[in-house]
């Protein structure tokens, strides 16, 4: 995961990478009112785009700012088997799709 040194905060890049991961592509907008709402994160916009670029850097996302786009199986591979968060980007799946069905 990246971390300090590459410019972003893991206090952001943690929980984007865990709704990237559970949810897939979307606007930076939603990953802040995501992650204050069912995370309890508190990141800006700000935060969120600069942890995507890192993101980016390491190979878990493909394009460029403002259109980037997961690659869910490198995702999967970070946040469930090195991080072991599993559990968790499950839980965030069905918090999601109850979300939307709502929306």
């Amino acid at each position: 995961m990246p971390t300090h040194q590459d410019g972003a905060s893991p206090d952001a890049v943690v929980p984007v990478a865990l709704l990237l991961a559970a949810g897939g592509a979307q606007p930076s907008e939603v990953i802040v009112r995501r992650a204050n709402e069912l995370l309890g994160t508190d990141v800006s916009v700000a935060l969120v785009n600069d942890a995507l670029a890192a993101l980016g850097a390491q190979g878990l996302l493909e394009g460029s700012f403002g259109a980037w786009t997961p690659k869910p199986s490198r995702l999967r591979e970070v946040t469930w088997e090195q991080l072991g968060l599993h559990a968790y980007v499950r839980e965030l799946q069905a918090l999601l799709a109850i979300e939307e069905r709502h929306a």
